[in-house]
């Protein structure tokens, strides 16, 4: 056996000489700082499907090379076992594997500490070469052994690595219904390789169970594919597969990916809409604000038209009011009653001018502006550009000299408008990788209204705003957060919330926190659920709401955990820009080609 084993070392020595000396090359290369940014950029994406690549090259030749140069009937003429050949070539691929992974993943660290990207930044300071290599090297095990099976079945390589790469590619098809069939599931995490790239295998790290779980089966796996490989070729050493075959295998995937689509489309109950209505939309393609109260949908279309659809009648909806403001661009806007109100930036000399406009739809079709607030000029207050109201106060997310603050504005009618109050939530610390101030602002601030609470993200907290006084808010309670990664210190989290349970998104980590809102003023954390895409979700009673295929999946929180419920969609091919929800109902916005449409649909339960 130990000759058989050198001669197999001979035979990989070619391709772990030329990996070495690649390995080499890159690596001097990478101590120039420019280079070595520009590569490992690109290294980062690409490496999971080089790494692929590998291991199904290495599995493809070992059996179907000696098969199809007629060396098998030399080594089958030998004192030793068919099944010893499979295991003494899985054991000899598996150390060349294990070689050409650890070069691969070393690549990841080499070069001096980056500066400008974000990714390697935080794979460096989060994950350590033995972790990235515990996550991914049993995936690539799994993989090589896949494919040493598939060559210990066929007689050509070519056919073998075709084989592998239709299987690992029909598993990641089969995975990615099955997260179609259960959209909240962790299906992405048992991929036979990161097509999710970086933030999966990061996620990983962040979750411990999940990472034993994942590796041990792995593990496991691919000594029992070999097992099949030495089982199979015991059984019948001399033959191999047919191409006919093969094409029946391939049938056989591509029928099981046909029942999977359809079952994936046909899982969920289907609620189409109770009214829609086409509207013009903005040549200059740009971004659509909604909101709605009252059977009133308020649309920001473009930057400076405002349009106000009567959806009280969903079969029968009608054009309440349109107006344009000159000179102006609109952040955010929210129905509160019978007003609205925009925020938005409205050009003046010498800088742009943050305000609140506050605008009422009439009964004759036209639209009443109230005296608007002057918030700030642009260059000294920093806004998240998000707003919220209740009653006649409204609430505003925005940092002024490294302060995340809510100011609070009393816009009672009939008097001038003013700020009631303001409340400190958090400070942003400078960071030492010279983040721009501007990213910060973008995504360091967000806030959801929900019933007599305000909850707001910051950089470093989750705060609890009691607003039952609204001109007089306190801070309830304050749940300290720490970045998972320094280098996204400030990033997005956006919040959702049915009444009973807050999701908080971690992007980055692809999954919801979940907190218990039995006591609205402590958020409990009671577990995590993986985040399924990344689009807006917003909530109406005790169901979510999120952008899914060519619609939306109404869902539901429920003991640390989201199960979908219904798919709301109009039929039309296209993905939804925006929505809103308000009193039972769900509107949408969705584009197709040079049409808009505005549909209505009721959700109460």
């Amino acid at each position: 056996m130990r000759p058989l084993l050198w001669k197999e070392m001979r035979d990989l020595r070619p391709m772990l000489l030329g990996a070495a000396a690649l390995w080499l090359v890159l690596e001097l290369l990478c101590l120039n700082r420019r280079f070595a940014e520009g590569f490992l950029t690109a290294y980062l994406s690409t490496m999971p499907l080089v790494a692929l690549m590998a291991a199904v090259g290495l599995g493809a030749g070992q059996m179907a090379r000696e098969r199809a140069s007629k060396t098998l009937d030399f080594l089958l003429a030998r004192p030793i076992a068919p099944a010893a050949i499979v295991w003494i070539k899985f054991l000899a691929g598996s150390v060349a594997l294990a070689l050409v992974a650890a070069a691969m993943f070393a690549l990841c660290y080499a070069g001096p500490p980056p500066q400008s990207h974000n990714y390697l930044i935080a794979l460096r300071s989060t994950v350590g070469f033995p972790q990235l290599a515990a996550v991914a090297f049993p995936r690539l095990w799994c993989v090589y052994a896949l494919t040493l099976l598939l060559s210990a079945l066929v007689d050509r390589t070519a056919k073998a690595a075709v084989a592998g790469f239709g299987c690992v590619l029909a598993l990641g098809t089969l995975m990615e219904f099955h997260r179609e069939l259960f959209p909240f599931s962790n299906i992405g995490a048992w991929q036979p390789m990161f097509v999710e790239g970086f933030p999966m295998g990061l996620r990983l790290m962040h979750d411990p169970a999940l990472f034993r779980w994942t590796v041990m089966v792995f593990c496991a796996l691919a000594p029992l594919l070999a097992l099949a490989a030495a089982l199979l070729f015991r059984r019948s050493p001399g033959r191999s597969l047919s191409n006919r075959a093969l094409i029946l295998g391939a049938a056989a995937l591509a029928g099981l990916a046909g029942l999977s689509t359809y079952a994936a489309a046909n899982r969920l109950p289907v609620l189409s809409p109770a009214g829609s209505m086409e509207i013009v939309p903005d040549r200059s393609n740009s971004s659509v604000v909604m909101s709605a109260g009252r059977g009133m949908v308020a649309l920001a279309v473009g930057a400076n038209r405002l349009e106000f659809l009567d959806f009280t009648d969903p079969a029968r909806p009608r054009k309440a009011a349109e107006v344009r403001m000159p000179l102006w661009t609109t952040e955010s806007l929210t129905v509160s009653g019978s007003q609205t109100y925009i925020m938005g930036s409205k050009k003046a000399l010498p800088v742009d001018e943050i305000q609140i406009a506050i605008a009422s739809p009439t009964p004759a079709g036209a639209v009443e502006f109230a005296e608007p607030v002057r918030l700030d000029k642009w260059d000294e207050g920093r806004f998240a550009g998000s707003i919220a109201a209740s009653g006649q106060f409204a609430f505003v997310d925005v940092v002024r000299q490294r302060q995340c603050r809510i100011e609070v504005y009393d816009l009672s009618p009939g008097a001038s408008p003013r700020q009631a109050a303001a409340v400190l939530v958090d400070e942003i610390v400078p960071q030492p990788w010279g983040k721009h101030e501007e990213i910060f602002v973008a995504g360091a601030m967000q806030m959801r209204l929900q019933g007599q609470f305000l909850y707001v993200t910051s950089p470093s907290a989750l705060t609890a705003i009691d607003i039952r006084d609204p001109g007089r808010p306190v801070v309830a309670s304050r749940t300290e957060y720490h970045a998972p990664i320094l280098s996204m210190y400030g990033a997005r989290r956006e919040l959702a919330s049915d009444g009973r349970w807050l999701l908080e998104a971690e992007s980055l980590l692809q999954v919801w926190n979940v907190y218990d809102l039995a006591d609205p003023a402590h958020p409990a954390l009671r577990g995590h659920a993986p985040l399924n895409g990344y689009g807006d979700v917003a909530g109406s009673g005790p169901v979510l709401f999120q952008p899914w295929r060519d619609g939306l999946m109404e869902f539901h929180a429920a003991s640390g955990g989201l199960e979908a419920l219904r798919y709301l969609t109009d039929g039309r091919d296209n993905s939804i820009w925006t929505f809103a929800v308000a009193d039972g109902a769900v509107y949408t916005w969705k584009r197709v080609e040079d049409r808009a449409f505005v549909s209505a649909y009721r959700v109460n339960r």
